[in-house]
């Protein structure tokens, strides 16, 4: 059954609230998708708002365009000025050449013939991770299964040990979380938050996670590994 359509003066993109219960998110989209595909959604002061594109062709064609749309202005919903594009900008927020360069890199990584390595793998910890929640007989999704299971998949990409999936785990609540107080080290808005206004979500654990990257970058610098961070640390020094 498809859920009523919300009325098109009611959809608020920027009210997070409208995402807690399972049914007003479809019931925007359809509005969306039907009345207004290419949304422009005002957001109160200081943000400026955002467009939102919700059907798939159109998506696609952006995506296929950068001569017209660009990702150079980021692409999440956080307000940046140019300072902390020119310091903060990853693959995210590149076009042309550069983009298509590191894109390249990557893609060779998630292959038919890559991604089928990983294939046993996958299975074991699907069957793993859901036997375990399942064994408890009462649990909560969140917590046992999907955010356990896309760090374990990202920790064996990046050749993680097993011993650090849980601190990854951590510091993504950390650094996303930055509006929730049982996660937050400073709270988004805050005075204290402007001094980490370089930082990801102005959260300091990115610092830790930067510290922590760069020791997986020196241990596979010049070596033979086939992992991600492998790939990424000795092809893009070459020449």
């Amino acid at each position: 059954m498809i859920p009523e359509p919300l009325p098109l003066d009611e959809v608020d993109l920027a009210d997070p609230g409208n995402f807690t219960d399972g049914i007003t998110p479809w019931r925007v989209f359809h509005t969306l998708r039907h009345q207004d595909p290419v949304h422009w959604q005002p957001e109160p002061a200081p943000n400026a708002g955002f467009w939102a594109v919700t059907r798939h062709e159109d998506i696609a064609r952006v995506d296929r365009d950068a001569e017209t749309f660009t990702s150079t202005k980021f692409v999440n919903l956080e307000e940046v000025d140019d300072d902390q594009i020119k310091r903060r900008a990853s693959i995210l927020e590149l076009d042309g050449v550069r983009h298509r360069a590191l894109r390249g890199l990557l893609q060779r990584q998630f292959g038919a013939s890559v991604i089928g390595r990983y294939t046993d793998f996958l299975r074991g910890l699907t069957a793993t991770t859901l036997d375990a929640a399942l064994a408890k007989g009462s649990f909560d999704f969140v917590s046992e299964v999907s955010a356990d299971f896309p760090i374990n998949v990202l920790a064996r990409l990046l050749d993680v040990p097993d011993g650090d999936t849980k601190q990854l785990i951590e510091w993504g609540n950390r650094i996303i979380g930055n509006t929730d107080p049982d996660y937050a080290d400073v709270l988004l808005g805050s005075q204290e938050s402007e001094q980490y206004r370089h930082l990801p979500f102005r959260s300091p654990a990115s610092l830790e996670v930067f510290a922590y990257g760069r020791e997986l970058a020196r241990r596979r610098r010049g070596g033979t590994g086939t992992d991600l961070v492998s790939k990424l640390v000795n092809e893009t020094a070459r020449p």
